[in-house]
């Protein structure tokens, strides 16, 4: 039971996400709370658990923002049954923030269930899509949900790390990975993506 605590792998881009993984559980941002949640489509679920106070906090949705709903209920009853405030959340890097070398980012990185795309505009900003592939899109579709892309605008925090800002606000933190050059993949949303 220690070694689902305990650390057994580090993550990139840990702001905002889990810090690591323990034995399949994420490490969370703040000390002593586990958890292991997940999503498809049109259903989301979370567990979050705090050993050390016997207390554990489960959310299961049909539909909707599941982080919101988690910001908006999971994270208040969180800090009434445990006393763990959330986290600060996401920096909000100004709108003049642009990367120093945004060729090293821009380009084709593939998963199996996705297509993630970086491009940049004449602004010098850079556009995260990404696109639902392959079963994703099967089901996407059979569910009657339509396959539209996400767009995100990636704006620098540090290093290779940035934050994606979407409706103005961020949503989440990415990070390419890779020596000098051509970043070799993107890590997001608990994946890393090769470029292909």
């Amino acid at each position: 039971a220690r070694a689902m605590r305990e650390p057994q792998i580090g993550l990139p881009a840990a702001i905002g996400t889990p810090a690591g993984w323990g034995l399949g559980w994420s490490l969370g941002e703040t000390a002593g709370v586990v958890e292991h949640g997940g999503d498809s489509i049109g259903v989301a679920a979370l567990l979050l658990l705090v050993p050390e106070q016997h207390i554990a906090v489960a959310m299961a949705t049909n539909g909707g923002d599941a982080g919101a709903l988690a910001h908006d209920v999971v994270d208040p009853l969180l800090s009434r049954l445990a006393g763990i405030e959330p986290s600060a959340g996401l920096p909000a890097p100004g709108t003049d923030a642009r990367a120093s070398e945004p060729h090293r980012y821009a380009g084709r990185y593939q998963t199996r269930p996705a297509l993630a795309e970086v491009t940049l505009d004449d602004a010098g900003r850079l556009w995260l899509t990404v696109s639902a592939r392959a079963e994703a899109l099967t089901m996407a579709h059979a569910a009657g949900v339509p396959g539209q892309p996400d767009r995100y605008e990636l704006r620098p925090l540090g290093g290779d790390t940035f934050v994606l800002i979407e409706d103005g606000g961020p949503a989440a933190a990415c990070e390419f990975l890779g020596p000098a050059g051509p970043a070799q993949s993107l890590f997001y949303g608990g994946r890393a993506a090769p470029r292909t």
